[in-house]
């Protein structure tokens, strides 16, 4: 096999059904945020980083197709007792927890830094209890540039 692809050995292609509920439970707040404006909504103001939010935005999308379609061959069952899954859990709730906050018009830098990082969190931790190492990479990669895009765009 060529040495470029040894990273994709002991991979297949596999619908994942948990990581697309994992995906969906995320955008929810997304979802009612398009429909409905928080006071003081400071998410909806245009992005001083576009470069940074294109490269994020096709780094999120390689890491949503490769949690819902790429599989690693050891992984184990899946266990909602799992400590990283019990990680991905705490997540989406603290991720919750600063929609609610923002929506009672809350806009502190932890709340902004809350809702850039929990979801982040929630799908790199379910790549690693998937034992996923390829979209590991991407998740990481998406976690640091929705960081620099909250931090550059809402808190500096």
């Amino acid at each position: 096999m060529n040495r470029n692809w040894e990273l994709f050995k002991g991979y297949t292609f596999s619908f994942n059904r948990m990581a697309l509920l994992i995906f969906f439970i995320i955008m929810i707040p997304n979802f009612y945020w398009f429909i409905v404006s928080a006071p003081n909504d400071i998410l909806k103001s245009d992005s001083v980083t576009p470069i940074i939010d294109t490269i994020a935005t096709i780094t999120q999308i390689l890491m949503i197709f490769g949690l819902a379609f790429i599989r690693n061959k050891k992984a184990t069952i899946f266990r909602f007792n799992s400590n990283w899954i019990v990680m991905v859990l705490i997540c989406c709730l603290a991720y919750y927890v600063a929609w609610i906050i923002y929506y009672q018009g809350i806009i502190q830098p932890v709340i902004i830094l809350s809702l850039s990082l929990f979801p982040s969190l929630a799908f790199l931790f379910y790549a690693i209890d998937r034992k996923n190492w390829v979209v590991v990479m991407f998740a990481i990669t998406y976690t640091i540039l929705h960081l620099i895009y909250g931090i550059i765009n809402y808190i500096m």
